[in-house]
Formats: C-alpha cells, sequence, structure tokens
C-alpha cells in the first residue's frame, strides 16, 4: 500500500463556499529557493551596522564594569558577583567576535 502524500485540511466552522486547504507532499522536507540556500551567512557578515553596535557595546560595557567595581572597592563595599560575570562576560565576548575566523 502507498503513502499518503497529501491531504485535506479542512475546519468544522467553514461555509459551503469555502475551499478547504489541500497540503500536498505531506511528510517530505521542504527545501529552500536556491538564492535562499546560497546566502546562507551569518547575520554578522551580511550586515556592518549591526555587528559594529554589538562590538561597541560590550566594549562600552567593559569599562564600566571596572569603574563600578573601583568606586564599590574604594568605599569599602562589596563588589556583586553579577558585576564580575557582567565585565568578563563581555571580554569574552568581543574576543570572540574580533577573533579571525577559521575555515
Amino acid at each position: 500500500m502507498a503513502a499518503c502524500k497529501s491531504f485535506i485540511l479542512k475546519d468544522s466552522d467553514m461555509t459551503t463556499n469555502e475551499t478547504p486547504l489541500i497540503v500536498e507532499n505531506y511528510g517530505e522536507t521542504p527545501s529552500l529557493p536556491k538564492e535562499v540556500e546560497l546566502n546562507k551567512r551569518p547575520i554578522y557578515e551580511s550586515d556592518k551596522w549591526i555587528y559594529r553596535v554589538v562590538v561597541l557595546a560590550l566594549s562600552f560595557s567593559i569599562p564600566l564594569c571596572l569603574i563600578g567595581a573601583i568606586y564599590l572597592v574604594m568605599h569599602d563595599k562589596e563588589v556583586p558577583e553579577v558585576l564580575i560575570a557582567l565585565g568578563s562576560a563581555s571580554i569574552g565576548a568581543v574576543a570572540g567576535l574580533l577573533s579571525p575566523k577559521r575555515g
């Protein structure tokens, strides 16, 4: 017995003059058009402005965390771990974004 390759979607609220939706090739993986498949680059490679904005935002957060930590230490207060984590994550993210890509 052959597998069903299409089916009809019907809504119980459909009126008699509406046509049901016929789904063809059920179960097959849809493929992208050729022009879309050729342009499968990450957004930061195709859109330079978003890349620059992200790098600048992360770069500004590094000295902000550092200044905040120094200020808290100078006033004999404990530096929150979240401040240390934000600074460390920002440094790692900037290093990852600015490092040369291999392959």
